[in-house]
């Protein structure tokens, strides 16, 4: 019973969340889709990608979940969105749900001082680390 409530929960999320993805963002702020990281002048392939793969790990906050290019999570959240904590979807928006990471969320100077942390751990003493905010749509 508890899979066919599940199955039966994604299905109608897989649905609802084609393009209210946005819902629930407010009006002058947008949703955070994640961080692009880019190295130069590092020599090393292998190095290269275990820096890259450190790197990623550190940007925070972290964009909200995929499943097969969706963001199924956020949709079940927008589709409950404007249900009571207490009653049953409320409960299930809370359980199964992600409430959007927004890009007003973001500290671009605490971002880069991580990695530029961590890149000082790693034995890069001169890296210079620099942080954008590109907006689409």
């Amino acid at each position: 019973m508890r899979k066919a409530v599940f199955f039966l929960l994604m299905v109608s999320a897989i649905i609802w969340s084609g393009c209210s993805s946005t819902k629930s963002v407010p009006a002058n702020d947008k949703l955070y889709t994640g961080a692009t990281i880019s190295l130069n002048n590092v020599s090393n392939t292998r190095e290269k990608k275990a820096l890259k793969e450190g790197l990623d790990g550190l940007a925070r906050p972290r964009p909200n979940s995929k499943f097969l290019g969706m963001r199924l999570k956020l949709g079940i959240y927008n589709f409950f969105y404007k249900s009571k904590p207490k009653s049953f979807f409320g409960k299930i928006r809370d359980k199964y749900g992600q409430p959007p990471v927004l890009l007003s969320q973001v500290d671009l100077e605490k971002n880069s001082q991580n990695l530029q942390t961590y890149l000082f751990n790693k034995g890069y003493f001169r890296a210079t680390v620099t942080g954008d905010t590109i907006v689409k749509r």
